[in-house]
């Protein structure tokens, strides 16, 4: 157990010797790097930008700007790397003492300041090589801003012209930016470099807008100057031309429209010098639409001119056909009313197409000598002349109706008396159909009916005959007519059939009256119905009711028979 216990205990202790040896090892390398780290430090190069530096002037941002990296840099250099030299060797010292742990939690602090220290190194490096740089862009930035400023100066000042009201302010803007220059040069003589390149920064952006501005006002102060103006002489020009020609124009007219222009011109130019373009381009933009209008008006008119001598005989021609079309209707309206009653107001409307005919002859003629003595509106003439085209195609297609309605009341009444005829043969048909029967008499509805029948085809034929026929009225009898022969026709077929079948019912009961008394009673008084009564329907319920009874069925058969 002793043993056991010994051999366990040499075990640990060999154990932590080969611990320790490897720790101390480790640590051993690890300050080796740390030094290497330490010693790799860009210490000279900052040393070199520094030096470069001290022989430059600075004042203001830029000299504490640099005094403030200089001052770091000092202290990097005096303190903290002398200062980690130091606790590297201690650590060493520690090292050799197997303060394994201790060496070990020392050098990961250690190598996190190398870290830190690296970094502002860096920064240093960085804030002293812009200082340093800024020198040369100044004098770059600066080079292509004058560069710029006077190419903008001298186009100013060769073109002012373009600028109109807008030149003096630009140059009060760009001599705004001379004297920034000014300060500039003077911060950079003095060494301040970094608040030089902060009013370069200043200058271009106001270089930048004075360039815009520029850009802004040359194409719209263009088109105020020349283009309109241009167009405006143009339109002029055109217009005193069309007056010699005796063309007039409607209201504002064109010399209004150019005035009216020529005011808005000025205006907007004195718009230019407040920099106040979406106003200017609004402004230009009415302008032109209003110049396009002034065109379109001549254009308008001079089309309009064209084609009123294109169509104007057209017009003419057409007016003289309403004319013709309307005294020919005049012709057959005096004519039909000779014979027939008119109830539709063609009479006034024929004769209130005469006269608006004759007043388009008179605006015509009107608007004719008026274009050969006068100025005058070409497009109002050509409205005029359209719109009277538009009247006579209303007109004409009247008269058409008119016309048509005269041919469809001769036609009509030529009509109805082919029907009333037609109407009276078929009435003659009903009356040799029953005169065929031979009966003693007729029952009193059918009679009366008939003669009703006959009295409204004599009042048709009365209306025929009439000096001046009444279509519409000899229409209305036609329908009548026509609706009741058509029920006699029924009635009459009805009485036929009633009568022949009650003929041969009555004979065929003549089989049952020896033999059956309630036949015998029906055969007498149907008879007696049939010819004292003249009730052919009575008489033919009462025998046909009897058969029925005696022998059922035999009605049917009867009535079979007579259509066989």
């Amino acid at each position: 157990m002793a043993l056991n216990i010994f051999i366990a205990i040499i075990i640990l202790l060999i154990l932590a010797i080969v611990f320790i040896w490897y720790m101390t090892n480790k640590n051993e390398r690890d300050l080796i790097e740390v030094q290497d780290r330490i010693d790799l430090l860009k210490i000279g190069n900052l040393k070199k930008v520094l030096d470069e530096l001290t022989k430059t002037q600075f004042t203001g941002a830029s000299l504490k700007s640099f005094q403030e990296q200089q001052a770091i840099y000092n202290e990097i250099v005096s303190e903290k790397i002398p200062v980690m030299n130091a606790e590297v060797e201690e650590i060493q010292e520690d090292n050799s003492r197997f303060k394994v742990f201790s060496v070990h939690n020392k050098l990961k602090t250690k190598f996190q300041e190398i870290d830190d220290v690296k970094e502002e190194i860096n920064r240093v490096n960085y804030s002293l090589t812009r200082l340093a740089e800024s020198t040369k862009i100044n004098a770059s930035q600066s080079n292509e801003l004058k560069d710029r400023y006077q190419a903008i100066r001298k186009q100013l000042l060769t073109k002012s012209f373009v600028y109109g009201l807008a030149a003096p302010k630009l140059e009060e803007e760009l001599k705004a930016i001379e004297l920034q220059f000014e300060k500039e040069t003077e911060l950079t003589q003095k060494g301040d470099h970094l608040e030089a390149k902060s009013l370069l920064d200043v200058i271009k952006k106001d270089i930048d807008k004075i360039d815009w501005k520029m850009n802004q006002i040359e194409p719209l102060y263009q088109e105020l100057i020349d283009v309109f103006p241009g167009q405006l002489e143009e339109i002029e020009s055109v217009y005193q031309k069309m007056k010699t020609q005796k063309y007039d124009f409607p209201s504002p007219g064109i010399e209004a429209g150019v005035i009216s222009i020529t005011d808005q011109i000025a205006n907007t130019k004195e718009k230019i010098s407040t920099f106040d373009f979406p106003v200017v381009k609004e402004q230009n933009a009415k302008i032109a639409s209003e110049i396009d209008g002034l065109y379109s008006t001549l254009e308008e008119e001079a089309n309009a001119k064209n084609e009123v001598q294109k169509t104007g005989d057209k017009v003419f021609e057409f007016l003289q056909h309403a004319k013709n079309q309307n005294d020919t209707l005049i012709s057959s309206l005096k004519k039909i009313s000779r014979d027939y009653i008119l109830l539709n107001q063609e009479d006034e409307e024929v004769h209130s197409y005469q006269e608006q005919i004759y007043e388009l002859i008179e605006q015509y003629h009107e608007r004719s000598e008026e274009m050969a003595t006068d100025s005058v509106i070409y497009s109002e003439i050509l409205t005029a002349n359209n719109q009277t085209t538009e009247k006579l195609t209303e007109i004409e297609t009247k008269q058409k109706e008119i016309h048509e309605n005269f041919q469809a009341m001769v036609e009509g009444v030529e009509v109805a008396k082919v029907s009333v005829n037609n109407y009276a043969n078929s009435l003659k048909n009903q009356k040799l159909r029953i005169d065929q029967l031979r009966l003693l008499g007729l029952p009193k509805d059918y009679l009366d009916y008939y003669k009703m029948v006959a009295s409204e085809i004599n009042k048709m034929q009365g209306q025929l005959n009439e000096p001046k026929i009444n279509v519409d009225e000899v229409s209305k009898q036609s329908f009548i007519v026509q609706e009741d022969l058509s029920n006699l026709e029924q009635k009459t077929d009805e009485l036929v059939n009633n009568v022949k079948l009650t003929e041969i019912a009555i004979q065929y009961a003549n089989r049952y009256v020896n033999s059956d008394e309630e036949v015998r009673e029906a055969s007498q008084n149907a008879k007696r119905l049939f010819d004292q009564d003249f009730d052919y329907t009575g008489a033919l319920n009462i025998i046909g009711g009897s058969l029925e009874k005696v022998e059922p069925g035999s009605m049917k058969r009867l009535q079979d028979s007579m259509g066989a």
